[in-house]
């Protein structure tokens, strides 16, 4: 499981990059969760910095891509594993006023409902349960709901 470590972008002295703005768009299929993330930075200072960007994943996701816009260079490379379980991408020079934009793409099988095979998993019946007693809680608002709305149309009267 990744510890505490945040997505970010610093230069090589440890000082962090501007962040201005971030977006994620996702796709569920089955317990398959394909995410993109995207984040853009920005050098607020009047001096060039070399800057690395780091970043974890979430725990059983795999990288499938990561994409770096900076300035006006498209960069790939080789992302390295470090040992905290985060990942490294030193990106080179940032120049003054200059905006990098990251994104990465990753898959993610989720951890939800499993269990082994010829077995039903617990928390699956509990989800059940809830749903149905919400659904019957629901109907029997609607019913009082209509009671009173027929109640209420009997005592008016049109003039």
């Amino acid at each position: 499981m990744t510890k505490d470590v945040d997505a970010r972008l610093v230069t090589t002295d440890g000082a962090p990059v501007m962040l201005e703005g971030v977006r994620a768009e996702g796709a569920l299929r089955g317990l398959l969760l394909e995410m993109s993330i995207e984040q853009r930075f920005r050098n607020p200072t009047d001096k060039n910095v070399e800057v690395v960007y780091t970043f974890p994943l979430p725990w059983g996701a795999v990288l499938l891509g990561v994409e770096v816009q900076l300035g006006d260079k498209h960069l790939t490379g080789t992302i390295v594993p470090k040992k905290d379980e985060s990942y490294s991408l030193n990106l080179g020079n940032l120049a003054a006023a200059e905006a990098c934009t990251v994104m990465l793409r990753y898959a993610q099988t989720l951890p939800i409902f499993r269990a082994a095979a010829g077995t039903f998993d617990a928390t699956f019946y509990l989800v059940q349960g809830l749903e149905l007693l919400a659904g019957a809680t629901n109907l029997g608002l609607m019913g009082l709901n209509i009671r009173d709305g027929l109640r209420m149309s009997g005592r008016l009267r049109k003039s």
